[in-house]
């Protein structure tokens, strides 16, 4: 599930985009349910049942059915804290990516242009 909203401009470099799109991420070997609350080319924003330290390297999987295949990405963990959402209070970190994968590129271009109905 996806909500798109439009980019948002700020001290960041790449622009984010707000969304919900739910994914997991492996953290020491274990895999943890997450979504994906913002996103741009350079990091993410999650949020989670478990709490990650800061400095730490995990994996993130992201499937769609916007994409045809997840799309995977590595990355470490830049800062953590707990929300308060509707659903009861949850752990939310920042990520930024190790590297840029094409498949990230499609994924923020097919969110931020969704094709007409």
């Amino acid at each position: 599930m996806s909500n798109r909203s439009r980019p948002v401009q700020d001290r960041r470099s790449a622009s984010r985009l707000q969304v919900h799109l739910d994914c997991q991420f492996t953290f020491q070997g274990t895999e943890y349910e997450a979504f994906v609350r913002d996103i741009s080319l350079k990091g993410a924003f999650l949020l989670s049942s478990f709490m990650t330290p800061n400095g730490a390297n995990l994996s993130v999987r992201i499937k769609t059915d916007l994409m045809e295949n997840p799309v995977v990405l590595e990355g470490k963990i830049m800062r953590s804290d707990c929300k308060e959402i509707e659903r009861g209070r949850v752990h939310a970190f920042a990520v930024s990516f190790s590297y840029l994968p094409l498949a990230l590129v499609t994924l923020i271009s097919k969110l931020a242009n969704p094709p007409k109905s």
